[in-house]
């Protein structure tokens, strides 16, 4: 099945099976690819720095890619990639653009997705699906960006052993830099949150639950929420991932 809410786990802790030590050092290692990414001035130098962060889940291949329009090409609406040319080549050749029914379930979709699990009832792409087993491309990891309006698209993430584990902080990375790559890298200005804002933000953080924060600041699970809200749309954010990442990188928050 595609994942579901109850199986995306990284920075809100929703993995009872992972000692609290391993997404601090997650969230340690995005926020220092963060930073950097805010210093770098070409899309040559994050397509470096994103193989570097990548290797850490085993993601041996990337494509950001915007949603395409109908007269628009591959390259048109890449960001920035790295996979083999001669699939690229395939890609084209076939045009595959057009079937690929991935792109389609993304923009329905807030939530990451195995490439190989998405609904193809009519069979559109499954000359596309068996071309991605014979490249051993097969075992991808499909995450959508569906923010502001020109700033929408596909990260694709594959490699032969990813790990799917941290899927908030692989969010996390993939929707920042994704907002990177279209801002042509204009920098936005800091963002204020308020005093319970920012401790509700902290304590996502820290993989705390809405109702453990609760719990700790002495107010109600449902207030935690509408804080943990609040934040997410000062920030810009997409979802509780994207907005611990950003104000983490902008130190509105430490951990």
């Amino acid at each position: 099945p595609l994942y579901s809410r109850q199986q995306r786990v990284g920075l809100n802790g929703e993995d009872p099976d992972r000692s609290s030590a391993e997404p601090r050092m997650s969230l340690q290692i995005v926020v220092k690819f963060l930073d950097r990414l805010d210093r770098m001035t070409s899309e040559a130098d994050i397509n470096h720095a994103l193989r570097e962060v990548f290797k850490l889940w085993k993601v041996e291949h990337f494509y950001f890619v915007r949603y395409p329009h109908d007269d628009q090409t591959l390259d048109d609406i890449t960001l920035t990639q790295h996979v083999p040319r001669a699939w690229l080549d395939r890609y084209n050749e076939k045009n595959y653009l057009r079937v690929d029914t991935a792109l389609k379930f993304a923009a329905q979709t807030f939530f990451p997705f195995k490439y190989a699990e998405v609904p193809d009832p009519a069979g559109e792409a499954s000359e596309l699906v068996r071309d991605l087993a014979s490249y051993k491309l097969s075992n991808a990891l499909v995450i959508p960006v569906n923010d502001v309006p020109g700033n929408k698209g596909v990260v694709w993430l594959q490699g032969s052993e990813l790990d799917p584990h941290p899927i908030a902080i692989l969010q996390a990375v993939a929707l920042y830099t994704f907002q990177r790559l279209t801002a042509k890298f204009y920098e936005s200005p800091p963002r204020l949150l308020s005093i319970r804002e920012a401790e509700a933000l902290a304590w996502a953080a820290a993989g705390k639950s809405a109702w453990e924060i609760g719990e700790i600041l002495q107010i109600t699970q449902r207030t935690v929420e509408e804080h943990l809200a609040s934040a997410i749309r000062k920030l810009g954010a997409t979802n509780r991932a994207h907005a611990v990442a950003i104000a983490l990188r902008d130190h509105i928050i430490t951990f």
